[in-house]
């Protein structure tokens, strides 16, 4: 699982925000996408691969797709098969 966070070049506002949704949209490894607001993030986005070749060949494309937009970007990438203390699910939300 990845997060990737991200700092837009705030002047191109207009055409990201028309691009990001197709891109969301037809990536279906993307989970959740959004505007964010903090620590001088302008979106956040989750995605889930199979492994870590998959993820590079999705970096790349992201980045041959984003870096003209994209003043910084930072990831936190999250081994699920590792020391998780408690696992992705929203069976706990239903269960509440």
């Amino acid at each position: 699982m990845v997060f990737s966070f991200v700092k837009f070049n705030m002047d191109q506002v207009t055409e990201i925000e028309e691009k990001t949704k197709e891109w969301s949209q037809s990536h279906p490894e993307i989970i959740f996408s959004s505007r964010a607001e903090g620590m001088g993030i302008d979106a956040v986005t989750v995605s889930l691969h199979k492994n870590y070749a998959e993820y590079t060949n999705f970096l790349l494309e992201n980045k041959n797709k984003w870096s003209k937009f994209m003043a910084e970007v930072h990831y936190i990438l999250v081994d699920l098969g590792g020391a998780v203390a408690k696992p992705l699910s929203f069976k706990y939300l239903a269960e509440k």
